[in-house]
């Protein structure tokens, strides 16, 4: 599950990790599928996934 309080704390960090550096990742052809999976989620999605990301990476700077 991408997204909801079960979801995997991974996912959060992949689809985040994947926005935060779409602009220098984009042009990598091995990533097309996933940025293309990306570019259809949801809008509430991706605020959840940014939101929880950032709160993953600061709880392991701590």
């Amino acid at each position: 599950k991408r997204t909801g309080e079960d979801a995997c704390p991974f996912s959060f960090l992949y689809w985040d990790f994947l926005d935060r550096h779409s602009e220098s990742l984009r042009g990598n052809r091995r990533l097309n599928m996933p940025y293309r999976n990306l570019d259809r989620m949801d809008p509430a999605d991706m605020r959840e996934i940014r939101r929880r990301g950032q709160a993953l990476r600061e709880r392991f700077d701590a």
